[in-house]
């Protein structure tokens, strides 16, 4: 335990730990969806905003029985936007006084959109950009309604709250026969299912767009933490002393699980610094929400902790195994300038073949098609796993090569 502590504290220099620290700050606040102001992925900040009220008000699902109050809800904020619209002199002269006559006139220009529009279809344009887009009262109750209408149209549809025989019908109209049964029943259950999920869709794919920035900063962190310790070792001859002996091979062994416990240590403090911007962001109000939505449909049930969860998982276990990439390239490297060539294409395709297998569990191509299940569940698991196998592999050669 002493060598071990030892080994670690030579590992996490203080020096590299401030410049780490500062070029994180850096990155964070550049290539993180999460640390922006808005959230990434939807149509307007107000509504994931309006889904925590949503939730807040009915929980984290909305249920049959709970669709008048929806409606209500619904109607309540259609009176607020409609006492703003008719304030327009243009809204007015079009005769625009009820929320069906705006939805008629929107369709309308949308469809005249670019061709043939008359003075007065421009000037309605116009009116409902400034009513949706750039009014401070309307524009947030515009993105709300249009939010709640399509969940009024889903419904309509029969895409969800419906019975099983129209579902079927729905599915076979949309899926063939190349595509996953067990997709297809996963689809069906959710269309007959009497609740939805409150979630919001940006909820989820903002995690997923930072997965791989995350995967990078980590290796980033093992590399520069682990690689450097390890070629100067090999240059100030240290290793040539510690192999012939039983305790200075043993060191070798305490040096690797030092890097291990590195790539934890690393995984654990980004996976908390990103749980802080969820915080801040307010998605934890989203915890008990199932993830499975109308437009993304899993092939397992997961609460939106439990995704989080996860994706912490995969980031813990992508740390180690960058960790060990590190130090075997460290091992390997006969100076720093061969270790950074051999870095450089080594932690790229490290973190390339980490961000398809860390998404592919929540991709939906994948899930519709239901091709490879195991490996996309345990994907990054198993690199980890290769990683260790490897490390112990050149552990193993140094004895052998002390005895021969």
């Amino acid at each position: 335990m002493r060598i071990l502590i030892k080994e670690l504290r030579r590992l996490f220099d203080i020096k590299l730990i401030v410049i780490l620290i500062l070029f994180s700050i850096a990155y964070i606040s550049i290539y993180l969806s999460i640390a922006q102001k808005d959230w990434s992925y939807s149509s307007s900040p107000c509504v994931v905003d309006f889904h925590r009220e949503l939730v807040a008000c009915f929980g984290p699902e909305l249920s049959i029985d709970e669709w008048d109050e929806f409606m209500a809800m619904r109607q309540k904020i259609i009176d607020e936007f409609m006492d703003e619209v008719r304030k327009s002199p243009v809204m007015a002269r079009h005769g625009i006084n009820t929320y069906e006559k705006y939805r008629e006139a929107r369709n309308k220009i949308d469809e005249l959109y670019g061709e043939n529009m008359t003075k007065e279809d421009k000037e309605l344009h116009d009116e409902l950009f400034r009513i949706e887009l750039n009014d401070e009262i309307t524009c947030p109750l515009s993105f709300k309604l249009q939010d709640m209408n399509w969940t009024c149209d889903d419904k309509e549809d029969g895409s969800i709250f419906t019975n099983e025989e129209n579902a079927d019908n729905i599915i076979s109209g949309i899926y063939v026969s190349k595509h996953s049964d067990n997709y297809k029943r996963r689809y069906k259950l959710h269309m007959t299912s009497d609740h939805i999920s409150l979630i919001h869709d940006s909820a989820i794919s903002t995690i997923d767009g930072d997965f791989k920035w995350m995967i990078i900063l980590s290796v980033i962190w093992c590399f520069v933490l682990i690689m450097p310790y390890q070629i100067s070792e090999r240059l100030r001859c240290v290793r040539l002393v510690k192999l012939p002996t039983f305790t200075g091979r043993k060191v070798f062994d305490k040096q690797a699980v030092a890097s291990v416990c590195a790539g934890i240590m690393t995984g654990i403090i980004l996976c908390g610094v990103y749980a802080l911007l969820l915080w801040r962001k307010g998605a934890f109000d989203f915890r008990w929400c199932n993830i499975s939505l109308h437009c993304r449909t899993y092939w397992f049930d997961m609460s939106y902790l439990q995704y989080l969860l996860l994706y912490a998982l995969f980031v813990i276990l992508s740390s180690v195994g960058a960790a060990l990439l590190s130090y075997i390239v460290g091992r390997l490297s006969v100076n720093y300038i061969a270790g950074i060539g051999i870095a450089i294409p080594i932690s790229v395709i490290y973190a390339a073949v980490i961000n398809i297998l860390g998404t592919a569990p929540f991709d939906m191509g994948y899930n519709i098609y239901q091709t490879w299940s195991v490996v996309r569940a345990c994907g990054v698991g198993l690199v980890s796993v290769f990683c260790v196998i490897v490390t112990c592999a050149m552990l193993h050669r140094d004895k052998v090569r002390d005895i021969l």
